[in-house]
């Protein structure tokens, strides 16, 4: 029983971290190939940043083997390349979520912004059509289109927050924490948290299955001590008694 869950626990675990090593190549592929000049490098761009994921998730592997064969050597080489290609995974990751993060903050700041600038303006021209007995009609055309494009403001989000996760985690704080900066610590933990996965994940899954899959080697016997046989008496033949005994086993 204990052998059967642990294979489905792990073949779960490796599928979810397939599922970080495909979002951390496809997350590295799409800023690596914002860094190109050319389509050319654009795709060699790319296609580093994916080879980099997958000497993440390999290197755990390589680095266990070497150390458990002693060859010290090797696990250096290993442990550098390792750091290397993480390192670069992690600033990609980053700069691809702060990328978008920030793109949509500042998307939802421009409608926010359009919506207050529409609603002082509303109500400066209601204001201005309270002085009148009969508004002019191109005053009452300027309040319905205000009106309509509050509206259409207003479902595209005008009235929520840029950032409302980071508005919330901020107040949890109690203001210790600024929204901005709350915003780039969840940019970094959401990074390091696929990358991380990614690295790590298919190793702890694969090496859990395989531990679950080993037989316990059977300890050998000690060998049974074998008794040498008690040599039976050998009666000597009767020629070679003395007369006396002889005639009596005769």
């Amino acid at each position: 029983m204990k052998l059967t869950l642990k294979t489905t626990l792990g073949s779960v675990g490796a599928v979810v971290a397939v599922g970080f090593l495909l979002a951390s190549a496809v997350m590295n592929y799409l800023f690596g190939s914002l860094l190109g000049r050319t389509p050319i490098e654009a795709k060699v761009y790319g296609a580093v940043s994916v080879l980099a994921v997958l000497c993440n998730a390999l290197s755990p592997f390589f680095l266990s083997w070497a150390r458990e064969g002693k060859r010290h050597a090797v696990a250096i080489a290993v442990g550098i390349l390792w750091a290397l290609c993480l390192t670069y995974s992690i600033t990609s990751a980053l700069g691809f979520a702060a990328e978008n993060r920030t793109t949509l903050a500042g998307a939802r700041q421009t409608i926010q912004s359009d919506y207050e600038s529409a609603a002082r303006r509303l109500a400066e021209f209601e204001a201005t059509r309270a002085t009148y007995t009969r508004p002019p009609r191109d005053l009452e055309d300027r309040i319905d289109r205000l009106r309509q494009e509050m509206s259409e403001l207003r479902k595209q989000g005008g009235m929520v927050e840029a950032d409302p996760q980071g508005q919330l985690l901020s107040k949890l704080t109690f203001g210790v924490i600024e929204k901005d900066t709350v915003r780039f610590l969840l940019v970094a933990l959401f990074a390091v948290m696929v990358e991380a996965g990614a690295a790590l994940g298919l190793f702890a899954a694969l090496a859990h299955m395989s531990a679950g899959s080993e037989k316990p080697v059977a300890k050998k016997s000690a060998k049974a001590k074998v008794t040498k046989p008690t040599p039976k008496a050998v009666t000597p033949p009767a020629r070679w008694l003395p007369a006396s005994q002889r005639k009596k086993i005769e």
